[in-house]
């Protein structure tokens, strides 16, 4: 496959076969290497079932590995960012394949391949789809970043938060933990819920909350009836949050771009109490000045830390 040897029907054709050339599978296009692997509608099937499959063998790695326990959500999540970024990457091929073509006759056919040129490299240039990461609020905003752990040697769950101002400076971070391990959803309500409570104790306000789990924010802005444990926290979670706040939203972003909501939960399993930091813990330092240096784009002052 890899040289070229696939019997495919162009192959045979060239071959001297006489047979036809489109594709037995879908009857449209050339049933050349590319077509049949990559851009016949049943090799794209295919292949989203194989990035399922493989996201699903993940998982239990994950667990076994990281003493991460993700949902079925995450996994299938996975998957979709794994699509848009071989989507963007086929696409941006194909552009520059179009782009450096030879160029035609004519001066305003060859400008108008010059000019499609340029674009397609300036994005190539900039464009960075593939890198979720985490962006800071609108000026003179908070955002809150919270996530869950969970632990199933030490028996319990593990929430960290952390709150950064729109320059992506840290300015306060806190852990809670639980005996017992809950669903993910559970988890992550819990996770969503103490946030909203340890920021309204201090009567805080302009906060962006944002969590990894699309099933709480959307069971959040739904307002629908849950008789379960997960819909009493988040119920819980709703009502506080409207008596408190008055310019604040809850919002989901990937799991990438709360990588370090992340890391302090998964140390929070390893803590006996909750703790309040006034200083970068050191479990996350070097993400936090990571991210701040890859949206930022320009060096980090440590001093601000």
């Amino acid at each position: 496959m890899c040289r070229g040897f696939s019997p495919t029907r162009i192959r045979l054709h060239d071959k001297g076969v006489h047979c036809p050339t489109d594709c037995v599978n879908c009857n449209f296009g050339q049933e050349d290497f590319a077509h049949l692997f990559f851009s016949c509608p049943f090799a794209i099937q295919a292949k989203h079932m194989v990035m399922l499959f493989w996201s699903l063998w993940k998982r239990p790695n994950i667990m076994v590995w990281e003493d991460v326990t993700e949902s079925c959500a995450d996994a299938i999540e996975r998957v979709k960012v794994m699509l848009d970024d071989w989507e963007f990457a086929n696409s941006l091929r194909t552009d520059m394949q179009l782009a450096t073509q030879p160029a035609p006759h004519g001066l305003q056919q060859q400008a108008a391949a010059v000019n499609r040129l340029a674009v397609v490299l300036a994005a190539s240039a900039t464009a960075e789809p593939q890198q979720i990461k985490w962006q800071p609020p609108a000026s003179g905003r908070l955002k809150c970043n919270s996530d869950a752990a969970f632990s199933i040697p030490h028996n319990c769950i593990g929430v960290g938060i952390f709150l950064r101002d729109d320059e992506g400076t840290f300015v306060l971070a806190t852990t809670v933990n639980f005996e017992g391990v809950y669903s993910v959803e559970v988890g992550e309500a819990l996770g969503l819920f103490h946030a909203i409570q340890w920021l309204s104790d201090m009567q805080m306000d302009n906060i962006d909350f944002e969590v990894d789990s699309k099933i709480t924010k959307d069971a959040f802005i739904a307002r629908r009836d849950n008789i379960s444990e997960f819909g009493h926290i988040v119920e819980a979670s709703r009502s506080m949050f409207h008596s408190k706040f008055s310019n604040s939203r809850v919002e989901f972003v990937r799991r990438q771009a709360n990588v370090v909501a992340h890391i302090l939960a998964r140390e929070t399993t390893l803590i006996a109490s909750a703790v309040v930091y006034y200083a970068i813990p050191n479990c996350i330092e070097s993400s936090i000045i990571n991210e701040r240096l890859k949206y930022a784009n320009r060096p980090c002052n440590l001093s601000a830390f």
